[in-house]
């Protein structure tokens, strides 16, 4: 009879954690699922890591304390992230029927209006909220305000400037780098020669990834009939354009690194180890792969220095130079573990490969 009274209890102990064990795979799959609605890996590795260079940017200069500093930038990252999932559902949101006719459908495509318009206000409220701790910063509120605006006017009618053509380009690049920046700037320091230098290089950066994701979706946005400007142009103006693009950015970067380089001695190393990596990188890539293409997401000049070294060098300076805020480069490292664990298992994986098939270049 006492085992089967503990038989009967042992069976009910099961039923009781795996029904717990179901429970917590419904709420993280629900977590997931917002997560891809939102289409958070698509940004959060490559478009945040501008705003925590601004962010590690101003606070070298900045003459508020450090406790200050620290609650300024969690909500100015904190922002920014509910801002890029704004934009994001709203060009989901305004793209449902061009979608349809390309054969896609995203999640917000796949919800009726009017719940899929809730989501869109309640995304806008809690960035409008993520703002409050800026409130002492008007041109940082100002800035933020104007962004999420940008952000609603690139997606949505009676705007719509995807579909204005050259418009689409320099709104999409300030809605999500420069004006993201200028948030950080602005709430957090002052804003000098080295910071206006800073946006021109996110400007630019960013006209270069709109471009690059605009070749990407082409022949879609022909099918559906958006006028983006690549689709009306032509992919041979867009790489005409990319290639003068990059050579400008690179100088205002170079500029820019080297008007940062005369706040603190320690930022000239820097680019220096930009420099380094990247040369690594090209030697890695000998015989194997083109090291850098214009062409797709993937080996884009630059990606490594603005995701990884630049944002890490900076608030490993700042950590130097306020002790208080030894945790924050460790902070980022964790953001960004996948974007570092995925160039270590890429580096490694080149190191092992005897030949690989080149990829498609620019004819």
């Amino acid at each position: 009879m006492r085992f089967l009274v503990l038989r009967h209890r042992a069976e009910c102990n099961s039923r009781a954690g795996s029904w717990l064990s179901c429970s917590t795979q419904r709420r993280m799959s629900s977590d997931m699922d917002l997560l891809k609605a939102l289409r958070w890996r698509e940004w959060y590795a490559s478009k945040i890591p501008f705003v925590w260079t601004a962010c590690a940017a101003a606070a070298l200069t900045s003459p508020l304390s450090s406790a200050e500093i620290l609650r300024r930038g969690a909500s100015v990252i904190a922002f920014s992230c509910l801002c890029a999932a704004f934009g994001h559902w709203a060009n989901d949101l305004g793209d449902r029927a061009c979608d349809e006719a390309a054969g896609r459908r995203t999640r917000a495509g796949r919800m009726s209006t009017a719940p899929a318009m809730l989501v869109l206000l309640l995304l806008g409220v809690a960035s409008l909220a993520a703002l409050a701790p800026l409130a002492p910063s008007r041109l940082a509120v100002a800035g933020g305000i104007a962004e999420l605006l940008l952000a609603a006017a690139y997606s949505l009618p009676p705007l719509r400037l995807k579909a204005r053509r050259s418009a689409g380009i320099w709104s999409a690049a300030a809605a999500q780098r420069t004006l993201p920046m200028l948030v950080a700037l602005t709430a957090i320091g002052n804003m000098n020669a080295a910071a206006w230098l800073l946006l021109a290089v996110a400007q630019l950066a960013g006209t270069r990834w709109i471009l690059v994701h605009q070749l990407a979706d082409v022949q879609n946005d022909r099918r559906a009939g958006v006028p983006t400007w690549v689709s009306v142009a032509g992919e041979e103006r867009a790489w005409s354009l990319m290639l003068m693009l990059l050579p400008l950015e690179l100088a205002m970067l170079a500029l820019c690194l080297s008007l940062q380089a005369t706040t603190s001695r320690g930022l000239w190393m820097v680019p220096v180890i930009g420099i380094m990596t990247s040369a690594m990188w090209v030697w890695q890539c000998r015989g194997v792969q083109a090291p850098y293409s214009l062409e797709g997401y993937a080996r884009q000049p630059l990606s490594g220095f603005y995701q990884l070294v630049w944002p890490l060098g900076l608030l490993l300076e700042l950590a130097l130079v306020r002790r208080q805020l030894w945790a924050v480069p460790l902070a980022f490292i964790a953001w960004q573990h996948r974007y570092v664990a995925h160039r270590v298992t890429e580096f490694l994986r080149l190191s092992r490969s005897g030949a690989m098939p080149q990829p498609r270049t620019l004819s």
